[in-house]
């Protein structure tokens, strides 16, 4: 590719996928889906390329233009092209990313001309994602199992959290402005030898050929020898922090221990609150609202919300609002893997990761009227208080 020929455009980065058994179109199915997933806004460009299918020998190649992130925190979108090489009911994904259209549009001519020098053995691929499948399945299956025996030899979940928390200048459509933020991660050495990092289910985690097969930890002298499906191995040394609990140093982040709990440290209320704006024109409409779950000793929950929605103009304020409160349900707290299920009255039931960082039993009790944060069935934002 001529890239030396556009030298006042940065240069964008070429991505290799893995080949999917599947036609183009079900690709970038496939490829949107993924992206959406992780909760960024995804807009294909509609007839921003031309031509956007071109046959090069057996290959056809599928050009796509995608907005990635538009009303982001920047305030400004960054751009991907894919081309998907299909050929035999077998497709590789090549993506560009780009920080402005323009760039991208640039290279979309050298982008075209790459397709003539791939090539693609559609029998041979199909062999080796048959052969990775069986080897995810047949992996996911021992792991699920050394899971399951670890929980029955009645071991338990070893908890790491890091977390910062702050505000910083963002640059916005309506110029710059100070935003909160708070960042968080985990890393959890489950029973049966098992290591998720940032995973959000320690009872029964889901494993993705995307993602692959979780790494393995087994105690070497004072921490933990984490050994990834590739067979590299990591050192996790945990050291001694204050009030008994325990840390580990890697890269830049601390991971603090996360104390073990009982379903008698969970007996309290969660609150959490929320609020949101939105509008049109003149026209604005905002809504804000609580909720609160009260965990009861007897192994029953209440929960209650409040919420008031306002619709302003220059002319009129029209508000209203809306208090409810439930039968509630029944509740259990699993101590080995810091998971709280809720069993509503009506039927169905709902779980999801509870703790708090405070380490000491002391810090966890509320005192004068205060609150300590929690994370609540796996949401932030919530707090306990008596």
């Amino acid at each position: 590719m001529t890239y030396q020929q556009k030298a006042s455009y940065p240069f964008p980065t070429l991505t290799v996928h893995e080949p999917l058994p599947v036609s183009g179109p079900e690709a970038l199915k496939t490829i949107l889906a993924s992206m959406r997933g992780g909760g960024k806004t995804v807009t294909v460009l509609e007839k921003a390329l031309n031509p956007e299918v071109i046959k090069v020998g057996p290959i056809t190649a599928r050009l796509v233009l995608l907005e990635i992130g538009k009303g982001s925190e920047y305030g400004s979108p960054t751009y991907r092209l894919l081309m998907l090489m299909e050929q035999g009911g077998v497709t590789l994904p090549l993506e560009q990313d780009g920080p402005r259209k323009a760039v991208l549009e640039a290279y979309s001519d050298d982008v075209k001309t790459l397709a003539s020098s791939v090539k693609l053995d559609p029998v041979a691929i199909k062999k080796d994602l048959t052969a990775r499948t069986l080897a995810f399945t047949k992996g996911v299956q021992e792991a699920t199992q050394a899971l399951k025996n670890g929980y029955a030899r009645g071991e338990k979940v070893k908890l790491y959290a890091w977390s910062e928390s702050g505000v910083k200048n963002v640059y916005t459509t309506s110029g710059l402005q100070l935003r909160a933020y708070n960042n968080t991660g985990t890393l959890a050495f489950l029973p049966g030898g098992i290591v998720l990092e940032d995973g959000g289910d320690f009872q029964s985690p889901t494993w993705s050929p995307g993602g692959g097969l979780p790494a393995r930890w087994k105690k070497v002298g004072g921490g933990y020898q984490v050994t990834t499906p590739d067979g590299q191995t990591t050192t996790y040394a945990v050291e001694k922090a204050s009030n008994n609990q325990t840390r580990i140093e890697q890269g830049r982040e601390t991971y603090l221990e996360i104390p073990p709990l009982t379903k008698e440290d969970l007996i309290g209320i969660f609150s959490t609150q929320y609020s949101a704006s939105s509008g049109l024109g003149d026209t604005a409409v905002n809504s804000s609202g609580n909720l609160d779950v009260k965990l009861l000793p007897s192994g029953r929950y209440e929960d209650s919300s409040e919420s008031f929605t306002a619709v302003t103009s220059p002319n009129v304020t029209i508000g209203t609002g809306n208090n409810k409160k439930s039968k509630g349900g029944k509740w259990t707290f699993d101590s080995a893997s810091y998971t709280l299920t809720l069993y509503p009255d009506g039927g169905g039931s709902q779980s999801g990761l509870t703790y708090t960082e405070a380490f000491s039993p002391s810090a966890r009790q509320i005192k004068s009227g205060g609150s300590v944060d929690w994370l609540f069935m796996g949401r932030e934002g919530w707090w306990k208080s008596k």
